[in-house]
């Protein structure tokens, strides 16, 4: 994964962190229970997003990397200059 920022008058950020590292099932539990954790009781109700949902998630888009491997999940560039783009 990359991570590229960059706003006239001031330095670049670009950022690469490994997918696996931050993708994987240890991460998709924790952030299921904090999810779940800090939704409202109804919403909770009506998201109830659970580990093996992220999980599956988590895997379709490694698949993705690998079938597209130059897919940007963000690109965003502003009429000020400001680029903002995360690439799996």
């Amino acid at each position: 994964m990359r991570i590229y920022v960059k706003t006239p008058g001031s330095r670049t950020i670009n950022i690469a962190l490994p997918s696996r590292l931050i993708l994987n099932n240890l991460t998709a539990t924790i952030g299921t229970k904090q999810i779940n954790k800090y939704l409202g009781e109804s919403t909770q109700k009506e998201v109830a997003l659970s580990s093996n949902e992220a999980r599956r998630l988590i895997k379709l888009i490694h698949q993705l990397k690998k079938k597209y491997p130059d897919w940007y999940v963000v690109d965003i560039e502003s009429a000020d200059g400001e680029i903002v783009k995360i690439k799996l």
